[in-house]
């Protein structure tokens, strides 16, 4: 039986069947009927995010508007009951960003209390944000990619970096930026993104002048900045030159953070950016700009290759998922908190807390892992509050105490717990 399922939007009707939006999304059929009524997988971010973009090739190719409701689901905000006291740092936390499906596992930002730093003798800087090299974990994929950001640095190209918020590509970033510097081969340009948003409604969007800006402030920043597009261009063009002409070797690298927000247009004229060359030279010659996108997931859906409106940004970008810590996580305890106090985790504490960062597997979707460095931290500092002045070890009964403490709901009561 092949039924339709139509999405009314201005008079305009988009229409695919379940059996073939399943096919082509690589999930199964129940889950493709909900996603035709605006209701996607928060399990498998990845089923997700093929979903929307089957729906939004349909759309495209059909020259038709998709429904904004059904590509871009809202999750409901949902609070758990705050815990009065501030003894124990981790009664307060609270949940957010929850969806009513999802499991409760991320938490407000906590801090390790002093009674909790002298009882597992922890130094000063442990959980800290980075302030040096040897404190960044660059362990299993988060080396890999850095190592591609550090490629396309010295050798040019466009690179995406996507990933959770709280996965590490600000630190990545930072890292890179620090690396580069001592190196003082590559000049970076980063322009201004606090308080850049999708839209000019809602905030600031970053705009090609912005970007021209930008370039200018750092390799030119005595020179006021031209007023057409076509004079911008051709400046930014000859300031960029003028800079490689000080020295040959030198290259220059363009890092746009929070990326997911970037319009079209500004998307569609990064491509303008990477063909820029030296306007005193014809012919073939070295790109005089490489680019780095730092963004959240949504990023994968602005430069869905079913989008052909930005079709010559995602031919010559190249991806790179920041995947979740898994089997490095007793690696990253180590670097984090110190040999000493990771060594009081016992193999079945960080059993306990991956499953608390791991929305279980269902007969239509896999498993969906959230053990990124931000939640960890949080959930690390929150187990070493509740923990501190009882046993030297850290055991799956203290993270299961800590998790019913902090969320307010019972261990047993967890979806997916064994029974």
């Amino acid at each position: 039986v092949r039924r339709a399922i139509e999405a009314d939007t201005d008079d305009k009707r988009l229409s695919i069947s379940i059996r073939e939006l399943a096919r082509r999304a690589g999930v199964d059929p129940k889950v493709a009927s909900r996603a035709l009524e605006g209701i996607f997988p928060v399990r498998d971010r990845e089923a997700a995010g093929r979903l929307r973009d089957v729906l939004l090739g349909v759309a495209l190719d059909s020259g038709k508007k998709t429904p904004t409701e059904a590509l871009h689901p809202v999750p409901t905000a949902k609070k758990m009951p705050r815990r009065c006291g501030n003894t124990d740092a981790a009664t307060s936390a609270v949940l957010i960003n929850e969806t009513t499906t999802e499991e409760s596992m991320l938490i407000q930002k906590q801090g390790i209390s002093p009674e909790a730093r002298e009882f597992w003798a922890l130094q000063p800087e442990a959980l800290a944000a980075p302030t040096r090299r040897e404190q960044v974990f660059t362990g299993g994929e988060m080396r890999v990619a850095y190592e591609h950001m550090r490629a396309k640095a010295l050798y040019g190209g466009l690179l995406a970096i996507i990933g959770e918020s709280g996965a590490g590509k600000t630190t990545l970033k930072d890292l890179l930026v620090t690396d580069l510097a001592e190196a003082g081969d590559v000049v970076v340009i980063e322009p201004h993104t606090q308080a850049m948003e999708g839209d000019d409604k809602t905030g600031k969007t970053l705009k090609t002048r912005d970007l021209n800006e930008a370039i200018l402030r750092e390799v030119a920043p005595a020179k006021p900045v031209k007023r057409s597009m076509e004079a911008q261009l051709n400046q930014v063009a000859a300031a960029l030159s003028a800079s490689l002409a000080e020295r040959r070797d030198r290259k220059h690298l363009l890092i746009i953070d929070e990326a997911h927000a970037l319009p079209k247009p500004t998307l569609r004229h990064l491509k303008r950016f990477l063909e820029l060359k030296n306007p005193a030279k014809k012919g073939l010659q070295r790109p005089l700009l490489s680019i780095i996108l730092l963004g959240q997931t949504e990023l994968a859906t602005r430069l869905s290759p079913h989008d052909q409106d930005v079709r010559e940004v995602w031919q010559r970008c190249e991806v790179v998922r920041l995947a979740a810590l898994n089997k490095g996580l007793a690696e990253y305890l180590r670097l984090r908190l110190g040999s000493a106090a990771a060594a009081a985790f016992t193999p079945e504490s960080l059993a306990a807390l991956v499953e608390i960062l791991t929305v279980p597997a269902t007969s239509s979707t896999p498993a969906a892992s959230f053990l990124y460095p931000l939640a960890v931290d949080n959930w690390l500092a929150s187990v070493l509050n509740h923990s501190a002045g009882f046993a030297r070890s850290i055991t799956a009964e203290n993270v299961v105490a800590t998790y019913e403490s902090v969320t307010g709901k019972k261990w047993a009561n967890r979806k997916g717990a064994a029974k």
